[in-house]
C-alpha cells in the first residue's frame, strides 16, 4: 500500500450519485493508494444473518491504466467465482462479509492460508490475496472495495485503523447513496457558521456540533491530509452527534456550503431504549469498542459506555455481557 490520501478518498465517497457510478468513483479514488497491479474493485453488499447468505450487487471492476490487462483476468476469474444472476451474485455464507466496519487482506477475514483467487493469464496459474475494505453496518448493508494482490503483507497496526476509519466513511456515505433523498437538517458555511437549520438541528447544542465537525472537516481537508493523514482523518468523524453526515453542496453561482444530511444507521427498535442506546448495543454487540463507536457516531468514549450502562440498567442486565447476550439472542439468531 502506498501513501495514502485518505481525505480525497473521504471527498469521493460524500458526492452524491446513482449506487453504480458513485462505486466506481470510490474505487478510483482508492487507486493510488491501493492498486497493487491487478485493479482495484468494488461491490455493494447485503448480509442476512437469517438466511445466512449474502447478496453481491453492482460489481464495478475499476485499475488504473497499468494493471488494465491483470484487471481484465482478475474480473474474469471473480466473475467465474461468482456467477451473476439478473446482476447479483447470491452467497451460500456470511462469512467472508462482516458486520462491521473492516480493513485487511481476505485471507485472513476467511481464516485461510491458502489463495483466495486463483488467476490464470499469459504467465500462467497464481494464487491472488487481496486487501479489503468492508464499510458495512449491523443491517448487513455494505460496500467491499478490493485490491487483489500476488503477494500477502499483513498491514500494520496504524495502517489497519487507517483504513478501518476509511471503511466507516463508506457505510455512512452508502447509507446517504441507499437513501437518496435524505432530509437536509441545517446548511453551514464552510467556517462552519450554520446558515439555516430546522428541527432537531435547531437546538443550541446541535448547531455547537454541526459549528465544531465543520470546522474539523475544514482542518482535515488543509495541510493535515498530506502531513498526517492520521491526524486528518481522526478530525473527520462518521456522524455528528449519531444523526448526521456533512456533506459539500455546490449552488449553481459556485459558492459552496455544507448540507447536514439526516443518516443515522438503520437499525430495528428493541425494547424501550432511546435512538442512542440502541445505537451504542447494536455496535457494541458487532464487537466494537467504545473508541471506534465514538467514532462511528461522533460522540465521546465515556458517552458511548455511558449510554451502554443506562441500556443495562433499562432491560434489567447485570452487566455488560449479559446484555449483549440478551441483545443478539434476539437479533442474532443463527449466533445462538
Amino acid at each position: 500500500m502506498r501513501g495514502a490520501d485518505v481525505i480525497s478518498i473521504l471527498e469521493a465517497a460524500y458526492t452524491e450519485a446513482d449506487i453504480a457510478s458513485w462505486l466506481d468513483r470510490l474505487a478510483k479514488s482508492m487507486c493510488p493508494s491501493l492498486d497493487l497491479d491487478f485493479g482495484v474493485h468494488a461491490h455493494a453488499f447485503h448480509a442476512d444473518r437469517r438466511s445466512n447468505t449474502t447478496r453481491l450487487m453492482y460489481i464495478t471492476p475499476s485499475s488504473t491504466p497499468a494493471s488494465a490487462a491483470r484487471n481484465g483476468h482478475v474480473s474474469r476469474a471473480v466473475h467465474q467465482n461468482w456467477p451473476l444472476v439478473e446482476g447479483v451474485v447470491t452467497l451460500p455464507t456470511t462469512q467472508t462479509y462482516t458486520f462491521a466496519p473492516w480493513a485487511g487482506f481476505m485471507s485472513e477475514l476467511v481464516g485461510t492460508t491458502e489463495p483466495i483467487l486463483h488467476l490464470v493469464d499469459a504467465s500462467g496459474e497464481s494464487g491472488v490475496d487481496a486487501f479489503g475494505i468492508l464499510g458495512s453496518e449491523p443491517s448487513g448493508e455494505g460496500i467491499a472495495v478490493v485490491a487483489h494482490a500476488a503477494t500477502t503483507k499483513r498491514p500494520r497496526a496504524t495502517e489497519r485503523r487507517l483504513w478501518t476509519m476509511v471503511a466507516v466513511h463508506v457505510a455512512a456515505a452508502y447509507r446517504i447513496v441507499r437513501k437518496r433523498a435524505a432530509s437536509v437538517d441545517a446548511v453551514l458555511r464552510a467556517d462552519g457558521r450554520v446558515e439555516h437549520a430546522e428541527d432537531p438541528a435547531k437546538t443550541h447544542d446541535a448547531r455547537v456540533s454541526l459549528r465544531r465537525a465543520a470546522k474539523a472537516i475544514d482542518r482535515a481537508r488543509g495541510r493535515l491530509r498530506h502531513a498526517s493523514p492520521r491526524e486528518a482523518i481522526e478530525l473527520w468523524r462518521g456522524l455528528v452527534n449519531g444523526t448526521w453526515s456533512l456533506v459539500d453542496h455546490v449552488d449553481s453561482d459556485g459558492k459552496r456550503f455544507i448540507f447536514a444530511k439526516r443518516n443515522a444507521p438503520d437499525l430495528r427498535p428493541w425494547r424501550t431504549l432511546s435512538p442512542r442506546e440502541q445505537q451504542v448495543l447494536a455496535y457494541a454487540a458487532e464487537g466494537h469498542p467504545h473508541k471506534l463507536i465514538g467514532y462511528e457516531l461522533g460522540i465521546s468514549e465515556s458517552t458511548s459506555a455511558r449510554h451502554l450502562a443506562s441500556a443495562a440498567r433499562k432491560v434489567g442486565a447485570r452487566s455488560r455481557v449479559e446484555l449483549l447476550q440478551a441483545y443478539r439472542a434476539t437479533t442474532f439468531p443463527h449466533d445462538r
